[in-house]
């Protein structure tokens, strides 16, 4: 009897912290259609290969691991609600494929999807709009695509916090609180 409850313990502890692990939704790995980014919404990255490893392995990523290195900030801060924050998301130089990024809150929506990131690029800045003033749990999701048949490779993500202002955001209840005191 002990053994029979012993086991369906583990199984429901199992079954619970498998139900807590991230799943990448569908909408962060779309259709690759040979779209990427304009040369002036990126950059070129100018650290040598043994660099780009070093800050990609530095970085805890999970998924298809051993298909593609990316790596990028791990806070996301916006000083205003409507500003861009720097991401400098790295493809590294010899990947030979290209990304598609999104940042997916916990619920599992997309908050920003880039357009194709080529190997040897970054991106730098990017907006989010619609986010109150706070702090939120996201994950960064790298889709990689073959440069010529435009086939998915991998899908890997990494956590990223966002910070959005400087300043807690006030409601009207508080506001009209604040100034009638």
């Amino acid at each position: 009897m002990l053994a029979v409850s012993v086991a369906i313990a583990a199984v429901c502890v199992g079954a619970w912290l498998f139900s807590l692990r991230f799943t990448v939704p569908d909408e962060a790995t779309p259709e690759y259609k040979g779209r990427n980014l304009s040369d002036s919404a990126c950059y070129i990255v100018t650290d040598d290969l043994a660099d780009q490893y070093e800050f990609a392995d530095n970085i805890q990523r999970h998924g298809d691991t051993d298909k593609f290195r990316y790596y990028a900030v791990q806070e996301l801060v916006f000083a205003e609600k409507y500003s861009d924050a720097t991401l400098n998301l790295v493809n590294v130089y010899d990947n030979g494929c290209v990304f598609i990024a999104s940042v997916v809150d916990e619920a599992g929506n997309i908050l920003y999807q880039s357009l194709g990131l080529e190997a040897g690029k970054g991106l730098s800045d990017i907006s989010i709009n619609g986010l109150k003033y706070g702090t939120y749990d996201a994950k960064l999701v790298v889709a990689a695509y073959d440069e010529e048949s435009y086939e998915l490779i991998g899908v890997q993500y990494s956590d990223l916090t966002i910070v959005v202002g400087i300043e807690e955001e006030l409601t009207d209840a508080q506001q009209t609180e604040d100034q009638t005191e």
